[in-house]
């Protein structure tokens, strides 16, 4: 089944006038929304396997834990891909000398990109794709402190995927080596002091 409804801007006499322009900009259109599906589902791929490195340093191999740490935790709402990415970070941060087999850059980069991935994939999953008829070009309409509108080009696709293989290739390491190596986490490396606030 297939979403027959497609967006194009500024159509031109020539556009309204030429079945086989409208064909051919159709075309693209569709070729676009699947490279959309194919960004979200990377992601999406993504963010699965960083629930298991998640779940691998917080339970080991209890999957009874890792089963209820899913249902309170990472399947609810408040727990955004985002939200893990920062749980992965501070877990970098606060339990440095448990990840020392990693080159520092590599878990910077690691985050760095992961928090971009995030970001694309939302722009890509709320963000609206239409063809520009005046010359074939494609639009990705999206709100990021404002209405944004910018060109993308299959060049831009295939940027965004391939970004996506050091992040994989990173988080099966990581899980790799919790799945295989019992940490013994008495305390954090970090101090926490708590402040509050009074009226």
């Amino acid at each position: 089944m297939e979403w027959e409804r497609w967006g194009f801007s500024h159509p031109t006499k020539e556009f309204l006038d030429n079945p086989e322009l409208q064909e051919k900009n159709l075309a693209k259109y569709k070729q676009f929304k699947k490279y959309r599906s194919e960004i979200i589902e990377a992601a999406l791929d993504i963010e699965n396997l960083l629930n298991v490195v998640l779940l691998h340093f917080l339970a080991g191999q209890d999957y009874q834990r890792h089963k209820l740490l899913r249902a309170f935790v990472f399947d609810a709402d408040f727990c955004t891909f985002m939200q893990k990415r920062k749980m992965l970070s501070q877990i970098f941060e606060i339990f440095p000398k448990s990840f020392d087999f990693l080159i520092p850059d590599d878990s910077k980069k690691l985050r760095r990109d992961i928090n971009d991935l995030v970001l694309e994939r939302n722009i890509f999953a709320h963000g609206n794709i239409f063809i520009d008829t005046r010359d074939g070009s494609v639009l990705l309409e999206y709100y990021q402190g404002g209405i944004r509108k910018e060109k993308i080009d299959e060049e831009r696709i295939q940027s965004i995927l391939e970004k996506c293989k050091p992040i994989d290739r990173m988080l099966v390491e990581l899980n790799d080596f919790l799945r295989n190596n019992r940490l013994e986490i008495t305390e954090p490396d970090v101090k926490f002091t708590k402040t509050y606030a009074t009226d």
